[in-house]
C-alpha cells in the first residue's frame, strides 16, 4: 500500500514537470512567442504598395516627358528663309496662271481643231494639278507667323484653278459662258496680287523687321 502511494506521488510529480508545467509556461509566454514569429512574416500595406507606386510614377514622368514638344524659336534668318519659300511658290503659281490665261485667249479668239482642243485640255489638267501641288506645299510650311501671308497665296492659286476648270468645261461643252467665267476670275487677280504684297510686308513687320529690313522680292 505504501509502495502504491509512492508510485502515485512520483506519477503526479512527473505529470507536473512534463505536462502541467509546460502548459502553464506556454499559456504565459505563448502570445509573445506568436507575435515574434508572425511579425517576421507580416508584409505591410505600405511595403506592398511602395514598388508598384514608384514604377507608376516613373512611367508617368517618362510618358509626360516624351510628349513635350518644344516650339521652335524663329530668328530673322528663319523668317527670311520662310519668305523665300513662299515667294518661290508664288512664282510657280504665276507661271501656271499665265499659261492658263494664254490658253484662254487662244480658245476665245481662234477656232482650234479637235486635236488642238484635246491638247489644250490635257495642258489645263496638268496646270491645275500643278496649282493643287502648290496649295499642298504651302500648307506644309504654314504656321502662326505666316498664316495670312500663305492664305493669300492660296487664294491666288484658287483663282487659277477656277480659270482652268472653266476652260476645260468650255472645251467639253462649247458654251461661251465658261470663257466669260474664266475671264471674270482672271480680273480678280490684280487685287489679290496687291494684297499679297501687303501681307508679305505685314509678315515681316509683325515679326520684328523694320521697313528698311524687308528684303526685296
Amino acid at each position: 500500500m505504501k509502495n502504491k502511494k509512492i508510485i502515485f506521488s512520483v506519477v503526479i510529480i512527473l505529470l507536473f514537470l512534463f505536462v502541467i508545467f509546460p502548459l502553464f509556461i506556454g499559456m504565459i509566454l505563448g502570445p509573445e512567442i506568436l507575435d515574434v514569429s508572425t511579425d517576421t512574416n507580416i508584409i505591410t500595406t505600405d511595403e506592398i504598395k511602395s514598388e508598384p507606386t514608384s514604377n507608376i510614377i516613373s512611367e508617368n514622368i517618362s510618358e509626360t516627358t516624351s510628349e513635350i514638344i518644344t516650339e521652335k524659336v524663329y530668328t530673322k534668318e528663319d523668317f527670311i528663309e520662310l519668305d523665300k519659300n513662299i515667294i518661290e511658290l508664288k512664282k510657280q503659281a504665276d507661271e501656271y496662271i499665265v499659261s492658263i490665261a494664254t490658253i484662254g485667249v487662244t480658245l476665245e479668239n481662234s477656232n482650234p481643231s479637235v486635236g488642238e482642243l484635246s491638247n489644250y485640255q490635257s495642258q489645263l489638267k496638268d496646270l491645275k494639278k500643278g496649282l493643287n501641288d502648290i496649295t499642298l506645299n504651302s500648307s506644309k510650311i504654314q504656321n502662326k507667323y505666316s498664316d495670312e501671308y500663305i492664305l493669300n497665296l492660296q487664294l491666288i492659286v484658287s483663282i487659277g484653278r477656277n480659270m482652268a476648270d472653266n476652260l476645260i468645261k468650255y472645251i467639253d461643252k462649247k458654251e461661251i459662258k465658261y470663257i466669260t467665267n474664266a475671264n471674270s476670275e482672271a480680273n480678280k487677280l490684280s487685287n489679290y496680287f496687291k494684297q499679297f504684297e501687303n501681307e508679305r510686308n505685314n509678315f515681316f513687320l509683325n515679326n520684328g523687321f523694320s521697313q528698311d529690313e524687308i528684303p526685296s522680292m
